[in-house]
């Protein structure tokens, strides 16, 4: 059997067309007309496609007027500034709001914060803010009520619960039978500061456990070592302070280091007894 587009080869059999021959020959019943166009870039240049087509240009030349022959250059930005622009762009940055007004951009100012303290910050202008951030309950803050219920309420959102070590520490508190009570889940609160355990007899102490990694135990870290985003010497900067509030607050004071629990077990155990019969501070 000849092939139906006229060129008069052999087919397969079952087969009417060579491969590809349906549509390529103008006696095909699929042969669809070709015509030939100009770039719609405006370098000059044709092509051909079917009549059909919705091809404007020739391939790479959609991409810049400028470039015909596809290669991304610089022009003058469209809003009229006379700047040019990024290549392959129409506009400079954020200049297509002076031509479309999306999101126009709105002046600053500057304000006083209205709680007394008389410092200035800025915003926009049509902006409701009237106080630096964290001013507005400034007055709050210095009520105890107040400061108490905000931090119990913080903490009983997180749900924080005892950690492996305190575990095990309250388990030793446990089995001596000693009036301490773990409150380190915010239930207790000296000044600012939350305690890890507290004697429930009337007597002003406190048990601090500090882990060995975010309090950089002295036996395990170096000073200029990093825990975090901070430095050893920081840290234990800032525990001494924590343990000094407590002690202006009337307290004594019992740190118990997670190396300890694991390592001198027995000897923690001394400790807390010695603690409870005021035989150590």
């Amino acid at each position: 059997m000849r092939c139906l587009c006229g060129c008069r080869e052999k087919v397969k059999d079952g087969n009417k067309y060579v491969l590809g021959h349906n549509s390529k020959r103008k006696n095909s019943p699929k042969y669809i007309p070709r015509e030939t166009r100009y770039c719609a870039c405006g370098c000059g240049q044709s092509f051909e496609c079917r009549i059909n087509s919705k091809r404007k240009y020739i391939l790479g030349h959609n991409s810049c007027k400028s470039a015909p022959w596809g290669k991304k250059v610089s022009q003058l930005c469209a809003c009229g500034c006379g700047g040019k622009t990024n290549p392959g762009r129409r506009y400079i940055n954020k200049h297509a709001i002076r031509v479309f007004n999306v999101n126009p951009w709105i002046p600053y100012e500057t304000r006083i914060c209205i709680c007394g303290c008389n410092k200035s910050y800025k915003c926009k202008i049509n902006s409701k803010q009237r106080y630096i951030r964290g001013h507005n309950t400034k007055g709050e803050w210095q009520n105890l009520a107040v400061r108490r219920r905000r931090l119990v309420n913080v903490y009983g959102a997180n749900q924080r619960t005892p950690n492996g070590p305190e575990s095990l520490l309250i388990w030793m508190i446990s089995e001596l039978r000693l009036p301490i009570k773990y409150v380190g889940d915010g239930s207790c609160w000296i000044g600012r500061l939350n305690p890890d355990f507290i004697f429930t007899d009337g007597r002003k102490k406190i048990i601090e456990h500090y882990g060995d990694y975010w309090h950089a135990n002295p036996f395990l870290c170096k000073e200029k070592e990093r825990r975090g985003a901070r430095f050893a010497e920081d840290i234990w900067a800032e525990d001494k302070l924590r343990e000094e509030k407590f002690r202006s607050y009337g307290y004594e004071v019992l740190v118990i280091w997670e190396r300890e629990l694991y390592e001198e077990t027995c000897n923690v155990k001394e400790r807390l007894k010695d603690f409870a019969a005021n035989r150590c501070g």
